[in-house]
């Protein structure tokens, strides 16, 4: 067999076996599997209100955890639209893990169930009803690669309630 035909059939073998790789990884959203609990709930426009964020990782992955010990890693955090807030976001203890990647260091990472409980509150919002959607951005990696990172929904309802607060007299109208 000739040079040139022996480097075609290499070139087509590495083609082909980059391909089948490509296919047998799951698109990162695919990875995480998020819910939320309760998904409906009534908020006063100055309390709070409790949830819980629920990620099911695919087994054979893990995603970093909210602060990973290396700068370079992706980390996994909870966003919410700018009508409501953030008052405390409390994650799991993280795993510490070793990779063929990083062999001599711990990786701070989540897999199995991630329950991630939220206290919101609504800053911005007027008296209604709101689909609130609250995402999880993380980046999703198996003992060999990393996936790009992904975004994950999930839409609760909310019911903000009238403001308790007594409404001032304008004295010019009297």
């Amino acid at each position: 067999m000739s040079m040139s035909c022996l480097l075609a059939l290499t070139l087509v073998a590495v083609l082909v076996a980059t391909q089948a790789v490509a296919q047998a990884l799951p698109k990162p959203e695919e990875v995480v599997q998020l819910r939320a609990t309760p998904t409906e709930f009534t908020l006063s426009p100055t309390g709070t209100a409790t949830l819980k964020l629920i990620a099911e990782i695919r087994p054979g992955f893990h995603i970093n955890s909210n602060k990973p010990l290396q700068e370079y890693l992706i980390p996994t955090e909870v966003f919410l639209p700018e009508t409501f807030e953030l008052a405390e976001v409390n994650y799991p203890p993280a795993l510490l893990k070793r990779f063929p990647f990083a062999p001599d260091e711990d990786v701070a990472v989540f897999a199995g169930t991630l329950q991630i409980n939220l206290r919101l509150r609504a800053v911005h919002a007027r008296s209604g009803r709101y689909r609130l959607k609250i995402t999880l951005r993380y980046q999703a990696c198996n003992d060999r690669i990393c996936l790009r990172p992904a975004l994950r929904t999930v839409e609760v309802s909310v019911n903000v309630g009238a403001s308790n607060k007594p409404r001032q007299r304008n004295p010019k109208a009297s």
